[in-house]
């Protein structure tokens, strides 16, 4: 597409000013630039070559499949989770793609800001909207002009849909296809493999995406709120590879060694979920859980056993060391929860005793191999020395009780002996 870069006009943002969901109904389009004797091109691949100045990355081109799944390979160093998201829409886009012959699309008014030559045009090849009543096919396509496009613009047309589609919805909500294309663009550009991991991140966040990966995590980035505008949710780095501290995002599972971290919280704030600290080389460091009722969205756990007794203990703020080996649990300790309230330890039992919806403060540390080592409970206790048990009772008042295991026995028959009812 010679002399393109001197013929330019620019044309008004098309896009029409909606709220919240409904959005996504209208539909968004896929176009291409239209020359005369030129070879048609998908307007994203035209911006990176005109407006941004990118490279263009031409590898892979023997057909669709091979281009489309080396496109997304490239997200593999950075952020998996997307990969694998766009990987279960591509493998279902042909299955709900509509091919129509002989038809020219009405525009999507999505364009927002771009520029083209004056003697050109913007065609539209692909309308994506949810299926409905109205459309049975997610994706309506002008088979006339997909067939004649290269592979390599074919590609970068489902990729603008796949990116476009997640960008429609919750908690993105994009109302233009700009930060779409430039995405695409640099996707489909040489650049895009030598972005370090802080700048894949921040050009996220320039980009208004919510959502990304750090290792197995997925954390937020930022998020479009209801009353309008978007915030930038912080996100703290060591250096270029290797974050600080984030925010995880609600709905995820992972496990490090006993420790499951499965939140299925379903709350539309997702800047206050668990902010996450690391070791300068990625491995977690701390956990502090913020839900503000975490019966509703599942705290971590962590269950203990030894030759005496199993226990599952829930809590709001995790520390681990550098091999992944938890160091403390504390936070707020819901006897609702699933929390055994009897255990064993040194051949004395607790037993534990609340009131419904009791949350009380503990703490629990643990030594090199993940045994208790000292605990606290935010209760009042005493000792009943012919069933060798210490009964604890919850109160919200009053003194923590500390034990240390290596003492446990003095400690414990120091404690007041049990009424007898």
């Amino acid at each position: 597409m010679k002399r393109l870069f001197v013929l330019l006009f620019l044309f008004p943002s098309l896009s029409f000013a909606s709220s919240g969901g409904d959005w996504y109904e209208k539909g968004n389009g896929g176009f291409v630039v239209m020359c005369d004797k030129e070879a048609l091109m998908v307007f994203d691949l035209f911006e990176a070559q005109v407006r941004y100045k990118m490279i263009f990355d031409g590898q892979a081109l023997g057909t669709l499949d091979e281009r489309v799944e080396y496109l997304l390979t490239k997200f593999d160093k950075h952020n998996k989770s997307r990969a694998a998201l766009y990987r279960r829409w591509y493998k279902e886009f042909f299955n709900e793609a509509e091919f129509i012959p002989n038809a020219k699309f009405n525009p999507t008014g999505d364009i927002g800001f771009g520029y083209i030559p004056k003697n050109c045009s913007l065609e539209q090849v692909i309308f994506q909207r949810a299926p409905n009543i109205l459309n049975q096919f997610r994706y309506l396509i002008n088979l006339d002009l997909w067939q004649a496009l290269s592979i390599e613009n074919q590609a970068a047309l489902v990729m603008h849909e796949l990116i476009y589609r997640e960008l429609t919805l919750p908690p993105n909500i994009h109302e233009s296809s700009e930060a779409a294309r430039y995405f695409n663009a640099l996707l489909n550009s040489e650049q895009f493999q030598k972005l370090s991991y802080q700048q894949y991140i921040l050009t996220l966040q320039e980009l208004r995406f919510s959502k990304a990966d750090y290792g197995d995590l997925v954390i937020v980035v930022g998020e479009k709120k209801l009353e309008g505008g978007w915030y930038k949710i912080p996100v703290d780095f060591f250096d270029r590879d290797h974050l600080k501290s984030a925010t995880l995002d609600n709905v995820q599972n992972f496990k490090r060694g006993k420790f499951v971290y499965d939140s299925r919280c379903a709350a539309e704030a997702i800047d206050i979920g668990t902010v996450a600290s690391f070791f300068p080389q990625g491995q977690i460091r701390l956990l502090a859980v913020r839900q503000t009722f975490p019966d509703l969205c599942g705290l971590p756990y962590f269950d203990y056993e030894n030759a005496e007794t199993k226990l599952r203990l829930h809590g709001t703020r995790w520390s681990f060391n550098e091999t992944g080996q938890l160091i403390t649990l504390a936070g707020n300790y819901n006897v609702n929860s699933e929390v055994q309230i009897a255990f064993n330890l040194k051949g004395i039992k607790f037993e534990f005793g609340a009131q419904p919806q009791t949350i009380i403060p503990v703490l629990f540390d643990f030594d090199d191999n993940e045994r208790i080592s000292e605990f606290m409970l935010g209760t009042s206790a005493c000792f009943d020395p012919a069933e060798k048990t210490v009964r604890m009772n919850a109160t919200t008042i009053g003194s923590s009780i500390f034990f240390n295991y290596e003492g446990l026995e003095q400690e414990v028959e120091a404690l007041e002996v049990c009424l007898i009812p």
